[in-house]
């Protein structure tokens, strides 16, 4: 923190005085848009660069990924998480609402554990796949909060020896007396803990972070914090700020709810806890999986990427071909739909959510909270960009394009939300029915739904895509005011 108080300090050269004159109006020439004044005045260059701090660092410590799958290759991961970095720079609201479901999935988990001690630290944990069912060294499957069907391992306990998987969930689950009086335990997981094989505290979950969470956040919030002062300051003093700082600020102001949402969620866990068959050890054998070394890196990395797009792919077009976008129509979107489906992932959650997806909160059903935070949050960040409504742009055309985009981005929404509520069977009313017996005409298929959703997704990135632009074809030309810096802000620890 120290060496980013001593970067924010402004340089003062050795002739400066108490005589030396403040800066004015007419020290900017408003014909050329450049500031003489050395020490009053900002740059082109520096708006940008104070823009792109905000961005990237607020992504960076904003995205809390998953734990990797079991096996998957390091290069892999990368990528994974590389996609998940394009995504919440292409569509950061998306990001949000991934945060929103995994907040309200790790609620019920803290709610179902409170017992035990646990807290949102532990539930956020469960959720990202931080605990795994070992025999050996032979993975078994990861330790939700509920069943995992998709294994027929047999399992050995301490009280349910010679019974399979299956026989000791159903009697962990009907609370049947095995060996001694068992309670009824809602989960596996939760009979583990209960019966000590499983614990670990919120700092030994934390010490697992390959980063320190705490201040990484507090870096975030100190550079948005000075980033959004600073808009606030150049308001109040009558000063013009640039549409691509309305277009930060938006950004940052999501990036802040991200944030909000996965503050107790651990960061940078490579791999889950190792939970032994059979479950006798003691508790002192819990450890991390060590990654297995390859004497063919190189070779074993290009396989495993190629593995990934490929099976990314494979995905994406057996859903196409087993949904209602099998019709010719979609044939020539097929690769742009690669892309949207993560979207559609994220947004609409038509995959279902087993935990096997990068994007996974387990939760069953979206809570109606959950839509009304959600899309509440997506129509604010839309209208931030309003804010520039009135601002000077270079020609007539940009202002009324940027004001048709920022519309469209605040209103978009709304629209999306209707069709997201209608497919996840939220009750909507006339408007509900209306799609029910549009449904029904078209044989009982969701595909004008899904249509729409795609053109509507569409028209929504072509207008955050568009914002952008236009936000940085004006810094061309910017308002003679917008290069007056604010110069007590410098004095506030910060990056850029």
């Amino acid at each position: 923190m120290t060496i980013l108080y001593a970067f924010a300090l402004p340089l003062v050269p050795n002739s400066t005085s108490s005589s030396a004159e403040p800066l004015t109006l007419a020290s900017v020439d408003s014909s050329t848009a450049t500031c003489d004044d050395l020490h009053g005045c900002r740059t082109v260059a520096n708006i940008v660069w104070s823009c792109f701090s905000v961005v990237f660092i607020c992504t960076w410590v904003a995205i809390h990924p998953n734990v990797p799958r079991h096996g998957e290759h390091s290069a892999v991961v990368f990528l994974a998480n590389a996609v998940i970095m394009f995504l919440a720079l292409v569509a950061p609201e998306l990001i949000v609402l991934w945060a929103m479901r995994q907040w309200f999935a790790a609620r019920q988990i803290r709610k179902q554990f409170k017992k035990y001690g646990w807290g949102m630290t532990h539930a956020f944990f469960v959720l990202m796949g931080g605990f795994a069912l070992y025999d050996g060294d032979r993975f078994l499957y990861p330790l939700w909060e509920d069943w995992n069907q998709k294994t027929d391992r047999r399992m050995t306990t301490v009280d349910y020896s010679g019974h399979d998987r299956e026989q000791a969930e159903k009697m962990v689950a009907a609370g049947e007396e095995t060996g001694h009086e068992q309670p009824a335990y809602s989960c596996l997981l939760e009979c583990l803990v209960d019966q000590g094989h499983l614990y670990i505290t919120k700092a030994e979950i934390k010490d697992r972070s390959h980063a320190d969470t705490t201040l990484s956040k507090v870096i975030v919030i100190i550079q948005t914090g000075w980033f959004i002062l600073q808009c606030i300051v150049r308001a109040i003093k009558g000063l013009a700020v640039t549409e691509l700082e309305i277009v930060t600020l938006a950004f940052a102001f999501l990036n802040f709810i991200t944030c909000s949402l996965w503050w107790y969620k651990p960061l940078g866990v490579q791999y889950p806890i190792r939970v032994q068959l059979p479950l006798d050890t003691p508790t002192e054998s819990l450890a991390t999986l060590d990654s297995v070394e390859s004497t063919s890196a190189i070779i074993d990395g290009l396989i495993a990427i190629w593995s990934f797009f490929v099976s990314d792919f494979y995905e994406t077009f057996d859903y196409l071909f087993n949904t209602d976008f099998y019709v010719i129509a979609f044939i020539p979107f097929y690769p742009f739909l690669f892309f949207l489906l993560k979207f559609i992932q994220i947004c609409i959650g038509l995959n279902k959510d087993d935990g096997s997806s990068r994007f996974s909160s387990r939760l069953k059903r979206d809570p109606p909270q959950l839509f009304i935070a959600c899309y509440l949050t997506a129509v604010s960040f839309g209208a931030l960009h309003c804010i520039a409504w009135f601002f000077n742009f270079p020609t007539e055309t940009e202002r009324l394009q940027w004001r048709i985009t920022s519309l469209s981005v605040t209103f978009l929404p709304l629209v999306l939300g209707f069709f997201h509520a209608y497919l996840d069977g939220v009750e909507l009313g006339i408007i509900g029915r209306c799609l029910g017996w549009v449904k029904q005409q078209v044989g009982g298929s969701n595909i004008i739904s899904l249509s729409l959703c795609f053109v509507l997704a569409l028209a929504y990135i072509v207008a955050r895509m568009f914002l952008i632009v236009i936000a940085l074809m004006a810094l061309r030309k910017p308002d003679p005011t917008a290069l007056h810096a604010i110069q007590w802000t410098n004095f506030i620890p910060h990056i850029g």
